[in-house]
């Protein structure tokens, strides 16, 4: 027998051994989980699927090039859901970025001291903000990274770039 009837008699039986006699007399195929609907009404409540987070050294080599010619200014490791005042020690006008990833999706910006957003937000589970570019701040304004609607478990990092 030549090697390619026995690869085609192979694929036959496989086949064949795959039609069920529920199917060939009209019965439904039965769920395996022993709910109702399968466990997708749990799924669906779940949210989607956690990703994995990049380590916060990884998101700094993103920020070699999304913030070319800036500083590395704060590892945020976990990112909590307000930062502390990022420009605390600033004795200038900074500009920053911060490159970050979550396990779930969230939503993350900047916002000065009074919780006004500064700049574009991103929404997902990784991105850089503001999308289009750092967001400045003059000395002695306060500026704060915060995550929003992480769900409890959730993991998110995130590492801030500032002008020199």
């Amino acid at each position: 027998m030549s090697s390619r009837l026995a690869a085609a008699v192979v694929v036959a039986s496989a086949l064949s051994g795959c039609a069920g006699s529920r199917r060939e007399s009209g019965e439904p195929p039965r769920a395996k989980s022993a709910s109702a609907d399968g466990g997708l009404a749990a799924a669906r409540d779940a949210g989607p699927p956690e990703v994995p987070v990049p380590p916060a050294v990884a998101l700094g080599v993103r920020g070699l090039r999304v913030a070319p010619g800036m500083r590395e200014l704060a590892r945020l490791d976990p990112a909590p859901a307000r930062s502390p005042d990022l420009l605390q020690q600033a004795t200038a006008d900074t500009c920053v970025r911060a490159v970050w990833a979550a396990s779930r999706p969230v939503r993350v910006g900047f916002v000065d001291r009074e919780g006004e957003p500064r700049g574009e937000r991103a929404e997902g589970t990784e991105g850089t903000v503001p999308p289009g570019g750092p967001v400045c701040s003059v000395r002695g304004e306060a500026l704060h990274l915060v995550v929003e609607g992480a769900p409890p478990g959730a993991t998110a990092r995130a590492v801030v770039w500032a002008s020199p």
